[in-house]
């Protein structure tokens, strides 16, 4: 199917997505969580004490981040699209923990909580100071960097339950701790049983081996890179990037893949032997935080509810193109998906 052909499809399909009773399928989320913070100000002048500049904080915003923002961008589609979501993880007695419930309970209201409480976790606050609308000059990360003497978790039995009743679980990787290795083998083995997707958003630290046998991954260039063990240009190739999506689908007894390359689009395989590569959707970057969320819970709302691998792709494109063009951590609502598929020449 050339582009025309997908573009129009994929509108009818929305359209028609739209139209249908709730909920028809459930997803479910599970990974490493953290709060987003931004702090806006200006900067007029260079320290006196050293040659940097000084921002005049005017702001501040908190935004669930990590796992939980794949589950604020599926909330935005949930507006128009008939799902249930549910999101898996831990917290603990931090006031970040506490911080992030309040951050998703006021912007994910109609989607599941199910966080275990874990005294030992701290969640992660990642603070960026923008000057002006756009411009980053600093970001300072709270977390703990321990997490290899913590005790591996297991997948906890009464969220099995939840598995069972889900079309998709997305698995998150940011390396934060929560899925190492047992966990993750844990999690894939337990959905494939039940017949459930499982889309695997992978981190360039953790080793390539632990996703083996997930349903889709879904790659950076830099972490297709880290998982194939070669350079791959930037992605500028689409040849190399399709023989890359190829070796990692073997390698790893992937049913697909899906490797984001920036400015060049999007690049996608399956075992069954379909490939596809979509351009990137025109559009001014202005910040890429996020996107990588933004793509995998496209993805995961359309798989859920029957759209086919390519298409829910070619949406995700559109998603992550909207998301660019704004600063901070944000989301893509179906009516600026439509419109950017719409305006695609």
């Amino acid at each position: 199917m050339d582009l025309k052909s997908l573009k129009t499809a994929a509108l009818e399909k929305i359209e028609t997505l739209k139209k249908l009773p709730s909920p028809l399928s459930q997803l479910t989320v599970v990974g490493d969580m953290a709060v987003d913070r931004f702090v806006f100000g200006n900067v007029d002048r260079i320290s006196p004490e050293a040659p940097v500049p000084v921002l005049f904080a005017e702001r501040q915003e908190d935004k669930a981040g990590c796992a939980a923002n794949v589950v604020r961008n599926m909330s935005a589609l949930s507006h128009d699209l008939k799902f249930s979501g549910h999101l898996l993880g831990f917290v603990g007695n931090d006031d970040a923990s506490k911080r992030l419930v309040e951050i998703l309970q006021e912007s994910c209201p109609g989607l599941a909580l199910h966080l275990k409480n874990d005294p030992e976790c701290i969640t992660p606050i990642k603070t960026r100071y923008i000057a002006g609308s756009q411009h980053q000059l600093l970001r300072v990360d709270l977390e703990s960097a321990d997490w290899d003497k913590k005790k591996p978790r297991d997948f906890p039995d009464d969220w099995k339950p939840l598995l069972a009743q889900s079309k998709v679980l997305i698995c998150q990787d940011y390396a934060k701790g929560l899925l190492r290795e047992k966990f993750l083998a844990e999690s894939i083995a337990l959905a494939k049983e039940k017949g459930v997707l499982v889309l695997v958003d992978p981190n360039r630290n953790t080793p390539s081996h632990w996703y083996t046998g997930a349903s889709l991954l879904t790659p950076n260039i830099d972490e297709a890179e880290k998982l194939w063990g070669r350079g791959l240009e930037r992605g500028a190739r689409e040849d190399l990037v399709l023989e890359a999506a190829k070796d990692i689908c073997e390698k790893l007894s992937l049913d697909s893949i899906l490797i984001t390359r920036g400015k060049h689009g999007m690049t996608g395989y399956s075992h069954k032997g379909d490939s596809f590569s979509f351009p990137s959707f025109a559009q001014e970057v202005y910040d890429v935080t996020g996107a990588g969320d933004t793509v995998i819970a496209t993805l995961g709302v359309f798989m859920s509810l029957g759209v086919d691998f390519r298409m829910s792709s070619y949406m995700a494109n559109a998603a992550a193109s909207v998301v660019v063009s704004k600063v901070g951590t944000a989301v893509a609502s179906l009516d600026e998906i439509q419109h950017v598929i719409k305006s695609q020449s």
